[in-house]
């Protein structure tokens, strides 16, 4: 039972909540809007900004990265903006989300579990 909780646990640290600037004024006028982005592996949910271009996006870092929702969205039909300033946020939050879905899946070493490749009978380990 205590695996089920640290598995979810691990599910819901990985889920991460962007605004996502686009060039449509009202993403809720685009027919199949939301229903076309929860139909993909990794969005949890979908809160367009009624007449301020910009729709909030919450999804799973584990299957999706910001770049790959900026995608998503094109597809849709709400293109994100494409300034100088957007791309740089664009590219900084690709970089925050492998950074949190890499630190939610790294194993830490400690005195009991040597790092991997480190092992009986492995070269370097001294004894010859």
């Amino acid at each position: 039972m205590g695996t089920h909780h640290n598995d979810s646990l691990k599910s819901v640290d990985t889920i991460v909540e962007r605004s996502f600037q686009t060039t449509v004024a009202d993403a809720l006028d685009l027919p199949d809007f939301i229903p076309y982005l929860k139909r993909h592996k990794g969005i949890v949910g979908v809160t367009p900004e009624r007449g301020r271009a910009t729709v909030r996006v919450r999804y799973n870092v584990r299957h999706l990265n910001f770049s790959d929702v900026q995608n998503l969205l094109a597809q849709a039909g709400a293109p994100a903006r494409q300034g100088y300033c957007e791309r740089w946020r664009s590219g900084w939050l690709v970089n925050l989300d492998t950074n949190i879905r890499d630190n939610a899946s790294h194993r830490p070493v400690c005195c009991s579990r040597p790092p991997p490749g480190v092992g009986r009978g492995s070269p370097g380990r001294g004894g010859s």
